[in-house]
């Protein structure tokens, strides 16, 4: 689009720019009052400014400008630049109007506190990309695939975007895309508070200015009992398993350890003849919190054949094919998030077994464990699950 143009005659400036309906506008100052009106077209805008300006001129009577009034004149063409002058103090006026009493040097000031003017800036996806690269290092790849599926689709939707103009709104917009469940929601925005929270370390964004994430505030998650599965279910899947699939279930059913955990966990951790599985912090990285969970007999019944391996207990895969093949053998139909886990302490409860022992054990607080397992069964429920059979 054609930037303003200036016409003038003699001392008088009028200046045409032109619309996004194709006609054009032509506007000046007279008598101290800002004036305009359009026409259909460039020629006809030229035509009419300068017939504007002449009039204009001969009313003035060859006015002669005083020295101070023409070394204002200059310093605001010097201060303008390349862009007209009248354009750059309309600029100037707009900036003063949203200030609203605040003064232009206050922005200033303010804006050089903040260390805008310091930061690096870079395009979101070089940001993102060192996001994934070092500060997610040692992560599981399940973690990383979470975070970067979210990342990824946002860089594909706005290629090219400058990490400082991404707006609170447009982040406000992305999470709630497709209309996500709360909790969904809620870890796609810690997602992006942990990211831009980086990204003030890296310098790329104004440390003294609060980034698109914050402000932001987390859904309130409904109170639902988790998904657990029936122990005659639990029993027949593992009825259908290889020996070398058999572990990954038996600890996550019967020593509820979260499926990152399983992949990471090693023969080593079982002490056998004391009864515990010592659950180091290299093991759990979520909370980097060392635990032991006692081997109950369920557990160490189903575990005995294993008493003197070593290496892993459990693969990458191990979930993928256990699931397909209890689908498969119609056994159930989806594999629900953490479902082992959850089947664990919901059980351990129904047992008799404080909430929070069974926080200490699971590796969680006894607030989340009052919160999510509300499910109500009955001692009979968890005496079953962990029958010895």
């Amino acid at each position: 689009m054609a930037e303003t143009q200036e016409i003038t005659f003699g001392n008088v400036s009028v200046y045409i720019r032109p619309r996004a309906d194709s006609r054009w506008v032509i506007y000046w100052r007279e008598a101290g009052s800002g004036k305009q009106t359009t026409a259909k077209n460039e020629t006809r805008a030229k035509a009419k400014a300068m017939k504007e300006a002449r009039r204009i001129s001969s009313t003035q009577g060859g006015r002669i400008l005083t020295i101070e009034d023409a070394q204002i004149v200059e310093l605001v063409k010097k201060l303008a630049g390349e862009r007209p002058a009248f354009s750059w103090l309309r600029e100037i006026e707009d900036c003063q109007a949203q200030l609203k009493g605040a003064t232009i040097p206050d922005a200033v000031r303010h804006y050089l506190a903040s260390g805008t003017l310091a930061i690096e800036r870079v395009v979101f996806s070089a940001a993102k990309t060192r996001f994934l690269l070092q500060h997610n290092a040692g992560k599981s790849r399940y973690t990383l695939a979470g975070l970067r599926k979210e990342l990824d689709g946002f860089d594909k939707a706005f290629p090219g975007v400058m990490l400082t103009e991404i707006s609170q709104a447009e982040i406000l917009s992305w999470i709630g895309r497709g209309s996500p469940a709360p909790r969904f929601r809620n870890n796609r925005l810690h997602t992006w508070k942990n990211f831009f929270n980086r990204c003030k370390e890296w310098n790329f964004w104004p440390k003294g200015n609060p980034h698109p994430a914050d402000g932001i505030k987390p859904l309130q998650e409904p109170r639902y009992a988790v998904p657990i599965w029936e122990p005659a279910t639990a029993h027949a899947i593992l009825e259908i398993l290889p020996d070398e699939r058999r572990p990954y279930l038996i600890i996550g059913c019967w020593l509820g350890l979260r499926p990152f955990e399983l992949t990471r966990l090693e023969w080593k951790h079982f002490e056998w003849d004391r009864g515990y599985l010592n659950v180091t912090a290299a093991v759990a990285q979520k909370t980097m919190e060392e635990r032991f969970v006692p081997l109950n007999p369920k557990a160490k019944a189903l575990l005995a054949p294993w008493r003197n391996a070593t290496g892993k207990c459990c693969f990458t895969h191990d979930r993928e094919e256990i699931s397909k093949a209890a689908r498969n053998a119609k056994l159930i139909e989806t594999w629900p998030q953490d479902v082992m886990r959850h089947s664990y302490i919901s059980y351990r409860i129904a047992s008799g077994v404080s909430k929070h022992q069974v926080a200490e054990e699971a590796g969680n607080s006894e607030t989340v464990i009052r919160r999510r397992y509300r499910r109500p069964l009955r001692k009979e429920d968890g005496a079953e699950w962990f029958q010895v059979k």
